[in-house]
């Protein structure tokens, strides 16, 4: 797998699939302190924090500039029809708004958003480590993204503040990228549900 650091800018959700996302828990290292008469006694312990998230997309644009794909590209946006990992390390705040989505006909594998359905709006606040020092620390940053969510079916708007972004993806896939048209003629079909994570 190769990881490409930021870049977030050059691309492009709305036609992405959402396949699944997960916590990843990051381990650290904490120290209790306490006081006796004459002495301090401290010991040290290992705890997990809930900071990182892994979003799993196929179908993903990918703008000219993005590494992936550069100027001397003939096409301003490829997609990436495989499997892929968006990470946002040491997250603060994620608020995913979900607009559920249902099937119209019955099994006619097209679907609608829910007339009767209000949004469901999931929000997670984490504690982000303080820095101990300002110019040795990424600032944090404002991410969205937007797309199918696969299973349940629903139109996602997913506010994200973290402080690190990286996609991750498999490079054998690379030969089967998408031009614009190409995936605009070959998703003129209804689009079929896939489980992620």
């Amino acid at each position: 797998m190769t990881k490409i650091n930021n870049y977030f800018d050059y691309l492009h959700f709305t036609e992405c699939d959402i396949l699944g996302f997960k916590w990843e828990p990051k381990k650290k290292l904490g120290f209790n302190f306490h006081k006796k008469e004459h002495s301090f006694n401290f010991h040290a312990f290992y705890y997990y924090k809930f900071s990182n998230l892994l979003i799993q997309v196929k179908n993903l644009g990918i703008l000219q500039g993005h590494p992936l794909n550069p100027p001397s590209n003939e096409s301003s946006i490829i997609f990436w029809p495989k499997r892929c990992t968006c990470i946002f390390k040491e997250v603060q705040t994620s608020i995913l708004q979900m607009n559920r989505y249902y099937e119209d006909p019955p099994g006619s594998q097209q679907f609608v958003p829910d007339p009767n359905q209000t949004p469901q709006e999931i929000e997670e606040v984490f504690s982000v480590d303080e820095p101990l020092n300002d110019f040795f620390i990424e600032p944090l940053n404002d991410f969205f993204i937007e797309g199918l969510y696969q299973h349940p079916v629903a139109w996602v708007e997913w506010e994200i503040k973290s402080r690190f972004f990286a996609l991750e993806i498999d490079p054998k896939d690379e030969h089967q990228v998408l031009t614009g048209l190409e995936y605009s003629k070959l998703h003129g079909e209804a689009k079929k549900v896939e489980m992620g994570y």
